[in-house]
């Protein structure tokens, strides 16, 4: 069997396409389909010529096409894969050096990916591939219209957010012992700052933003893999508002920073970028670029994925237009977007988003923390009023008759403690029922469980 890879054109970055590929095997009578997915448009668009010269041998037999097209990165060459063995396989994602290994499971980033025995593996245009290998995801998630997939299947994203989560050793071995908890009710899903958040921040990136604190990253890919492990996904987050980001040397480290963060979690197809939390809270003291433009935010999405062309970014903040406009941008994957309910109902996350569908975003809108700062008032802490208990449980029922909608829990006095003072530290357990005699977050997590069919957590 030889293939060879025709170039067709090279799309505008401006436009963004569907790919939808059929191969066929000339004298076999088999064709195969590429699943349909959006790609960005930066990609050689690929044709894949194949003439069988052994059809009826026992290593091309089967041909089970599981593979789909990907997208280039700004470096690297074309790599075709060899007749692979396996019936597993496609050009998938690379491993650690970009090379593929043709039709078995840890293929680079293949502009197409075939798999089955005898199959053929088109290998990635990114040299610094990420991938199958040592180290990497085992679960790959993806935008499909205005929904999540995990390995091709739609998935409904119930997050909770714990930022902090890496900020040193401690905070991660807690977080990680409450995995299966999460697990349990029904959470399938974390957000992880690298600069953390209120409840501890740090800003691991050097003056340049060409590399990363190694602690910092190695806890960081324990708790993508500790996910991953659980069919979890994780959105990390990169800057956060108050954390010494003034240590960029300028815009450029800054830009430097987000390609730095899309080298080092290339393997890691289980994460969902958030370029910069709360963007509108930026300005030029306290970070050498102006997040709080959305020009900005497009060029750090363009820049990671210059890096990795299938790499996952969103972004957002409080400010409704501008979300509206990230919501509708070509460059940014997804609106992940914060809310401050206060006693307005109109600012509910499913009020959010009905507003954004309305204003015509069609892709996937995540409430990244829900009621925001709002949840400062739950005083003592792990104790949430009956009425705010009743209204989270109503963005539950609300977010299941949208699908397109997602959830991330936030507590700021329990999950981002620390900054309470007094020697109180990040909690990550789920704990009791939110009562003053049973304090935790445990009314809004059982109520999911129950409403997603879980049984009951002892």
């Amino acid at each position: 069997m030889t293939c060879s890879l025709v170039p067709l054109r090279r799309i505008s970055r401006s436009v963004r396409i569907s790919v939808s590929t059929a191969i066929s095997w000339p004298g076999c009578g088999h064709v195969g389909v590429v699943p349909t997915r959006e790609r960005r448009p930066q990609m050689l668009l690929l044709a894949l010529v194949v003439s069988a010269t052994a059809c009826s041998s026992p290593e091309s037999a089967g041909g089970v096409v599981t593979g789909e097209t990907s997208q280039g990165g700004a470096s690297g060459a074309l790599r075709p894969g060899g007749v692979g063995g396996t019936t597993t396989g496609g050009g998938g994602r690379g491993g650690a050096t970009g090379t593929t290994s043709g039709g078995d499971a840890s293929g680079g980033v293949g502009a197409v990916g075939i798999g089955g025995a005898g199959a053929v593996g088109i290998g990635g245009v990114s040299a610094a591939g990420g991938g199958s290998g040592p180290g990497s995801s085992t679960h790959v998630v993806a935008v499909s219209g205005n929904r999540w997939t995990l390995d091709g299947t739609t998935l409904d994203l119930w997050g909770v957010r714990v930022a902090s989560g890496a900020l040193n050793q401690a905070e991660t071995d807690r977080l990680l012992a409450n995995l299966d908890s999460y697990a349990a009710y029904g959470i399938n899903a974390l957000t992880v700052f690298y600069q953390g958040s209120s409840g501890g921040f740090i800003n691991p990136f050097s003056a340049d933003g060409g590399s990363i604190n190694g602690a910092l990253q190695t806890r960081m890919e324990s708790i993508i893999r500790a996910a991953d492990a659980r069919s979890m996904v994780v959105i990390v987050g990169i800057f956060y508002t108050h954390a010494d980001s003034g240590a960029f040397a300028n815009e450029a480290a800054v830009r430097n920073a987000v390609k730095t963060v899309a080298t080092k979690l290339q393997p890691f197809r289980n994460v969902i970028i958030n370029l910069a939390n709360e963007h509108t809270a930026f300005d030029t003291s306290n970070l050498p670029m102006d997040l709080t433009q959305v020009a900005k935010l497009e060029t750090l999405a363009m820049d990671y994925h210059s890096v990795d062309a299938a790499g996952v970014v969103g972004a957002g903040g409080y400010d409704m237009t501008k979300n509206t406009a990230i919501g509708k941008s070509p460059y940014i994957d997804a609106l992940l977007f914060d809310d401050n309910v206060g006693s307005d109902p109109t600012r509910y996350a499913f009020a959010h988003y009905d507003t954004y569908q309305s204003a015509g975003v069609r892709k996937p809108i995540v409430n990244v923390e829900l009621w925001g700062a709002y949840t400062k008032n739950w005083s003592p802490r792990g104790v949430t009023p009956a009425t705010d208990q009743t209204n989270q449980k109503r963005e539950i029922d609300q977010k299941l008759a949208r699908p397109g909608l997602s959830l991330f829990y936030h507590n700021s006095p329990w999950f981002q403690g620390s900054n309470l003072g007094g020697g109180a530290m990040n909690n990550y357990q789920v704990g009791g029922t939110g009562t003053a005699d049973s304090p935790g977050v445990k009314y809004f997590f059982d109520y999911l469980r129950q409403k997603k069919g879980l049984p009951a957590v002892r």
